[in-house]
């Protein structure tokens, strides 16, 4: 009724059709749409004589249009779906390990308890279990925590801000530096190093995930050579961590980003969670981690990080003292 509605007012005003799409029964049953375009014929004394025009056949369009639709409500509906789900696993994980670290608290407070009254009469195999037991519940404290900060990626971070890289790699390069005082670390920053725009703590931990990681499997190195450093890839930045260890083999450089997989077992001290927690961390701001290395050759991570921004107020600050100047 709508469409005859509409032809009816055309008529009426004599006024061209353009693309009008109306469905028309075939001879053979099926129905056909049609998208019919036309001019009105006015004769000599002002009257309509009817319209000359062509029809175009866009059954297939339309039921491809249908298809093409019905996909994309799908897959909407699998992406929230996926949304939710990966939220729900957030979630577990996050309560799973806040539950977890308040029975391992306990037990960690009445063994350093027991250490400090009694430490002095345990001999032989009792001092030996208290000392297992303190260090299997350090362990587990520290992977408990490293789930849950696994479950904070994008869920509770701060704003973006400014980071000067200078001051926060000389942070984290001392502090490894004070954790095996014993080895020969040479730290390599490769200046300038660009002004960087994100999240201050994050970007902390990557570095800390990344620079650590190197310092671990170098340890058999007479001096470990870590280098840091930035180069352009395209449109984008990536900064790198490359260092001179043993290096791993290409069929493993996607296996090393998978949550607690460890390439050398309990050779290297660990919990498997730095470089699946520093891929995370990354792949929020929207950018990649990734791995070029070989047997023998060492390993070179490379990561991208969100451009330097100034915020409005900044940018308005400066367009007012740019003006008032």
């Amino acid at each position: 009724e709508t469409l005859k509605a509409q032809v009816a007012e055309t008529f009426r005003k004599r006024e061209p059709v353009a693309k009008l799409v109306n469905r028309n029964l075939h001879k053979d049953g099926h129905t056909v749409i049609l998208e019919t375009s036309g001019f009105p014929l006015i004769g000599e004394n002002g009257e309509l004589l009817g319209y000359r025009g062509a029809d175009r056949d866009i059954t297939e369009r339309v039921q491809a249009q249908k298809v093409l639709q019905k996909a994309h409500q799908e897959l909407a509906a699998q992406i929230q779906e996926l949304a939710r789900a990966n939220e729900e696993r957030k979630s577990f994980l996050y309560s799973s390990s806040h539950d977890l670290r308040m029975p391992l608290v306990a037990v960690q407070g009445f063994a350093n308890l027991l250490k400090e009254e009694y430490g002095d009469d345990l001999k032989g195999e009792a001092e030996h279990y208290l000392s297992a037991i303190l260090q299997s519940t350090g362990k587990m404290s520290d992977l408990i925590e490293d789930l849950l900060q696994l479950s904070r990626v994008g869920r509770m971070d701060t704003e973006p801000e400014e980071v000067a890289l200078e001051s926060l790699l000389e942070a984290i390069t001392t502090e490894l530096e004070v954790k095996v005082p014993k080895r020969k670390l040479n730290f390599r920053i490769k200046e300038p190093l660009p002004e960087t725009y994100c999240n201050r703590k994050r970007l902390y931990q990557v570095f800390s995930n990344l620079l650590g990681n190197a310092v671990k499997f170098t340890r058999d190195m007479p001096e470990a050579k870590i280098e840091v450093g930035v180069r352009k890839q395209g449109s984008k930045r990536e900064f790198y961590v490359r260092d001179n260890g043993p290096g791993i083999d290409p069929q493993y450089h996607q296996e090393i980003f998978k949550v607690f997989r460890r390439l050398h077992g309990s050779a290297y001290e660990g919990s498997g969670m730095g470089l699946t927690f520093a891929k995370k961390i990354v792949e929020s701001w929207g950018g990649n981690l990734r791995l070029e290395s070989k047997p023998g050759k060492g390993a070179t991570f490379y990561f991208t990080v969100p451009e330097a921004q100034k915020s409005s107020t900044a940018k308005s600050e400066g367009m007012s003292s740019d003006s008032s100047g």
